[in-house]
Parts: structure tokens; sequence; C-alpha cells
């Protein structure tokens, strides 16, 4: 359900915090490792189902600034979840 009070630039915000959290999850850590990693692959599917639910909230005017295929995102969350 949509959560009204919170705006497209807190979730933008959000979208951000989540987008740290893989990269700090995954940072220098050789490719092997990471396919070894059970709880690091979920932990990262986790952050990027949020930022695909995030997105589907932020307004058409902010993602319109960017040239990027958003429905990408939103249709990678529903092949993780």
């Amino acid at each position: 359900m949509r959560n009204k009070t919170i705006t497209s630039q807190e979730r933008l915000v959000h979208i951000s915090q989540c987008i740290e959290k893989i990269q700090k999850y995954t940072n220098e850590l050789p490719y092997e490792q990471f396919l070894k990693d059970g709880m690091l692959h979920e932990a990262c599917m986790y952050q990027f189902m949020i930022i695909g639910e995030a997105i589907i909230y932020v307004e058409e005017s902010y993602l319109d600034k960017y040239y990027y295929p958003w429905y990408k995102f939103r249709a990678f969350r529903n092949i993780l979840g």
C-alpha cells in the first residue's frame, strides 16, 4: 500500500541508502566468494527489492529528468519476489 506521507525525495534517499548497502556488502569482494555466500545473495536481493518497490512510488516528474528505463527496476523487483 502506498504511504502518502513519504515524499518522492525521501524515497530517493532510501534508494540511495540501499545502493550504499549493496556496495558495502560487495565492495572488494571476489566474485567467486560472492557466489558462495547465500546470505550475501539474500541481503543484496532484499535491497534490490526495496529499490524496485520504492521506484514505483517516486513521482514521474523526478524520474523523467533522467533518460533511464525505470520499468526495468520495477520488473526486476517482480522477478526477485
